[in-house]
């Protein structure tokens, strides 16, 4: 006797996602199989170089870059399928800058906020051009220092500036740039009598809600006058005093950025800063010029310097006088006296950066 009938077949799946994962993270390949028939499948990856176990179906990688796998599955019965799994690397957050700022020298400064548990090797700073929107690299600041940048090639009394920054992760790829912030820049025109009318560029990459406005009969004494919308970008002062005026526009951020130095010059400490000003415009009229050091008269070295600094005043007779170490945000952070044969400051307890050295004498 013959028996007829219908034979169903199954086929064999074979399945596994595609992984999404940062630089150096571990991610763990995995494919499934509905296979049922006798004896046990074998797996074979590849490339397996890399891998923990190139021979198990869900073997551990860590990321380096986009890479696509190859595993092939072989059953005891003959069957063999493969598929392919692709890791793709996430870039990178895109940083955001806190703030840029102007010093004392006129020089751009840029702050950011580092980014914690990321993969993170340097920063890039970015530069608009002369050329709207294009912009070029002016530095690169390694994870390990501070989260600062000085433009040393900006002059704030000639033009504002526009600043992008962007990381590149350890396996060398760059996030997507910032969005920008821009100085401002502060120009005096003098109108009737003793009127002078404030026209600025208005700082871009926050919001601004109100410009401060800052007056005084010295660059070192400025006082604030007033006050205007941060829709505004003019001011007609009617009341200045007669003589040399200097003038300068803060704003204050709603975010605070945490920097290295408090003032005191320890490596451990931070500061926070949430204010960004102008340049300073000045009025000095013929004759009542600033007193202004010769700095022919003093020597100061190394410079770079890493344990000590010397400040040699050979030239000049000093009877008595006071030097003064100040970061880039302005604070004083170390004061020495100054006698006739000059001064040596030690450095050592110093995080490396740019200071400004200020030399008071009688």
């Amino acid at each position: 006797n013959y028996y007829a009938g219908w034979l169903t077949v199954k086929p064999i799946s074979f399945t596994g996602e595609d992984k999404v994962a940062t630089c150096g993270s571990t991610v763990q390949l995995n494919v499934n199989t509905n296979y049922s028939g006798p004896g046990i499948p074998e797996y074979s990856w590849n490339p397996s170089t890399g891998l923990s176990k190139p021979d198990i179906p869900d073997p551990v990688t860590v990321v380096s870059g986009d890479m696509e796998y190859i595993v092939t599955m072989s059953t005891p019965v003959g069957c063999i399928i493969s598929k392919s799994i692709l890791i793709s690397l996430q870039p990178v957050s895109t940083p955001t800058i806190c703030l840029v700022n102007v010093d004392s020298t006129n020089k751009n400064i840029i702050y950011w906020e580092k980014q914690v548990n990321m993969p993170i090797d340097s920063f890039y700073i970015y530069k608009e051009t002369f050329i709207t929107d294009v912009y070029e690299k002016i530095g690169v600041i390694s994870l390990n220092d501070d989260n600062i940048f000085l433009d040393t090639a900006s002059n704030a009394q000639i033009q504002s500036n526009k600043y992008r920054i962007s990381v590149k992760d350890t396996c060398g790829y760059e996030s997507a740039a910032s969005a920008p912030h821009k100085t401002m820049h502060l120009t005096l025109n003098q109108g009737f009598s003793n009127v002078w009318k404030l026209i600025w560029e208005p700082y871009i990459g926050i919001s601004v809600s109100t410009y401060y406005i800052y007056r005084g009969t010295t660059s070192k004494t400025l006082e604030l006058i007033g006050t205007t919308s941060g829709s505004n970008t003019q001011y007609s002062d009617l009341t200045a005093p007669t003589g040399q005026v200097h003038y300068q526009i803060e704003i204050v951020s709603p975010f605070e950025c945490s920097v290295p130095d408090d003032g005191a010059g320890l490596k451990s400490s931070a500061l926070s800063v949430n204010r960004s000003r102008s340049n300073l415009v000045s009025f000095i009229p013929s004759g009542l010029e600033e007193t202004v050091i010769n700095t022919e008269f003093f020597s100061v070295f190394p410079n770079p310097a890493k344990e000590t600094l010397n400040i040699d005043s050979d030239k000049i007779r000093i009877s008595d006088g006071t030097i003064e170490l100040c970061n880039i945000a302005g604070n004083v952070i170390l004061e020495v006296s100054l006698k006739s044969s000059g001064a040596q400051i030690n450095i050592s307890d110093l995080e490396s950066g740019f200071y400004i050295i200020r030399i008071k004498t009688d």
